[in-house]
């Protein structure tokens, strides 16, 4: 067989696998998706992402700064292939890498523009690992491909631009092809000999944000502490397994985030900035649920004291403190239904069902129907009681005539009361201890 038939042949046997290398699931297209707003004045915004992992979309920040702001009533999210996830503000999280240009009008500042970047994600989303898009520091100048959400929802296609990029700085691209309005946070691809790798995010009609390798960082850092992994828990009460296997918890907005090195030693966290993303590995990270404080040990040895932090976030896991409101109430109420070491494997887990508006009586309601009790009638009230006073360690300081007041007391009032006077003591215990 002479070259060029076999050359031919060739083709003709492989032609598909091309054409989906080109084409098909690793292309810009389908990594590409559409955003809406809906706002709640009746207004609808509409951006561009890119799809970093199964609940991640990487975007521009100035598209997130309404969810952000809470002024959005619902999300929709559509893909290529007509896939359409309708959302409630509250099931996403709007991660903000840097700042947006507020007005949008193409002229913001250099240093605005180059952080424009931001990450949404949900456990609500789905997407198939085919559609995830890679992620490259890029070259000062390149031919780039980036796709056109447009047509989204008309075919099965997205339409796409092409044309070349130039770096104007560090963080910023200025792009020579025209783009579109609803284009913001449309990435940028550069086909590589590794397939298509998204260099940049569209910001403005002329500007748009350069992958750099401390962003790319922080994006995927960002995009991981979205993804809550359950951790299995053994030996343990039915009751406890259960209220993990309900669990349905939500990671926390990384608004007011401080990033957290092995460099930092005491880090107070003030002045609203009251979540902690870990940004190395830990061999372990240890709560005081009395004080809020945290200790981070990390892999190299040394250690850092967080004082006043909310929420810490790890690439696996969120984790509240004492510190969140609520989360401080879940903790003292699983305390007295289940002991003080159940508090501290549960209460993060429990405090994701919870609104912070939410009243005490109803988050204790919910506590006592996942512990296997009513939450509302009197019944059972001496169990409970006697129940609590183990949990507390109450025994062992009181009385048989103490022991059988709070007997007493308890059949007068319901479960919800009982866990609330438990709740009180634990707070004024704390008190006094200091």
């Amino acid at each position: 067989m002479n070259l060029r038939k076999f050359v031919g042949k060739h083709w003709l046997e492989n032609r598909g696998d091309l054409l989906r290398d080109v084409f098909g699931s690793k292309s810009p297209a389908a990594s590409t998706v559409k955003i809406e707003l809906f706002m709640d004045d009746g207004h609808r915004i509409v951006g561009t992402g890119v799809i970093l992992d199964s609940n991640s979309i990487l975007t521009a920040a100035h598209v997130l700064m309404p969810i952000v702001d809470e002024m959005v009533s619902s999300i929709r999210i559509s893909t290529n292939k007509n896939a359409i996830t309708e959302l409630k503000p509250e099931s996403v999280v709007a991660d903000i890498i840097g700042n947006a240009d507020p007005d949008r009008d193409g002229l913001a500042e250099y240093s605005l523009i180059g952080k424009d970047l931001g990450v949404l994600g949900s456990r609500d989303f789905s997407f198939h690992e085919n559609s995830f898009a890679s992620l490259h520091s890029g070259p000062s100048y390149s031919a780039v491909t980036q796709p056109d959400y447009g047509n989204i929802l008309l075919n099965d296609t997205v339409g796409i631009n092409h044309g070349l990029v130039f770096a104007e700085s560090n963080e910023i691209y200025r792009t020579t092809h025209e783009i579109s309005k609803g284009d913001s946070g449309s990435g940028l691809f550069e086909l590589t000999k590794d397939g298509y790798k998204v260099i940049g995010v569209v910001s403005t009609k002329t500007y748009s944000a350069k992958l750099t390798d401390d962003s790319i960082e922080q994006i995927t850092k960002f995009a991981q502490a979205n993804d809550v992994i359950e951790t299995a828990l053994t030996d343990q009460a039915q009751s406890a397994i259960d209220l993990i296997e309900k669990d349905d918890t939500k990671s926390s907005g990384l608004n007011n985030l401080v990033l957290i090195s092995p460099l930092d030693k005491n880090i107070n966290g003030g002045n609203g900035f009251d979540k902690a993303l870990i940004k190395d590995s830990t061999s372990q990270i240890a709560l005081d649920s009395n004080t809020g404080d945290v200790k981070i040990y990390w892999q190299a040895g040394s250690s850092s004291t967080l004082k006043n932090f909310e929420v810490i976030i790890t690439p696996n896991s969120t984790i509240y403190t004492t510190n969140d409101k609520m989360y401080g109430l879940v903790h003292k109420g699983i305390q007295v239904l289940m002991g003080p070491s159940a508090a501290d494997k549960y209460a993060s887990k429990a405090r994701a069902w919870f609104e912070d508006e939410t009243d005490d009586l109803n988050i204790v309601n919910r506590l006592l129907i996942e512990s296997g009790y009513s939450g509302r009638c009197k019944d059972s009230s001496k169990q409970l009681a006697t129940s609590i006073t183990e949990n507390l360690q109450l025994s062992s300081k009181m009385t048989t005539a103490e022991l059988s007041n709070v007997e007493e007391w308890a059949d007068l009032h319901s479960q919800a009361e009982l866990v609330l006077a438990g709740i009180k003591f634990i707070e004024q215990t704390n008190e006094m201890l200091g």
